[in-house]
């Protein structure tokens, strides 16, 4: 008679795990990683914009610099 243990528990193979579920976990993983590493860049890049939109603002640098500089950093 064989005992269905469930996804975690697999059926045998390293650690419990066969290797469709090792590489379906390793698959999750991989996306996790790169949604994150995704959304960490596009937050620096709008800090930067921002920290551009003050300094115009305050008269710090010009309208043709703002425009250069913000172009500059929306193709990164």
């Amino acid at each position: 008679m064989m005992h269905n243990r469930g996804f975690w528990l697999g059926h045998g193979g390293f650690y419990g795990f066969d290797l469709y579920h090792l590489i379906f976990m390793i698959g999750v993983v991989l996306i996790v990683a790169a949604i994150v590493i995704y959304v960490m860049k596009h937050k620096k890049s709008n800090d930067a914009v921002e920290i551009l939109k003050q300094q115009f603002a305050s008269g710090q640098i010009t309208e043709e610099d703002y425009l250069n500089r913000k172009e500059i950093l929306e193709k990164k």
